[in-house]
């Protein structure tokens, strides 16, 4: 009878899930698609720009980034602001764009 009856409860469980879920999904797919870029800048001749935290610090400061696509080049270009007071910034990492989207899609 007892195995019975926790059969039952877990299917209980597992149905009230998949309820919650079901709807979670459909409020996901009923949510309009607004682009947000939120800081970013977009200059002229084809450069944009976005700066955000970058979150890798041990402390509690994170470094700022620096984050700059070039649509005349086609590339990528991230800096960092390690320090504020030197008012400098520092290319960590630069790649192309079309690199960059053929290895995000496997080829």
């Amino acid at each position: 009878m007892h195995h019975a009856h926790s059969i039952l409860w877990n299917r209980t469980v597992l149905t009230c899930s998949a309820v919650v879920f079901a709807i979670l999904i459909c409020f996901q797919i009923a949510r309009p698609r607004v682009a947000f870029a939120g800081d970013s800048v977009q200059g002229k001749g084809g450069i944009s720009m976005a700066s955000i935290r970058n979150g890798f610090s041990q402390q509690y400061y994170s470094p700022m980034c620096l984050w700059v696509v070039d649509d005349q080049s086609e590339m990528l270009f991230i800096y960092y602001v390690e320090n504020v007071t030197d008012k400098r910034l520092q290319l960590r990492w630069s790649e192309s764009l079309p690199k960059l989207f053929r290895q995000a899609r496997g080829n």
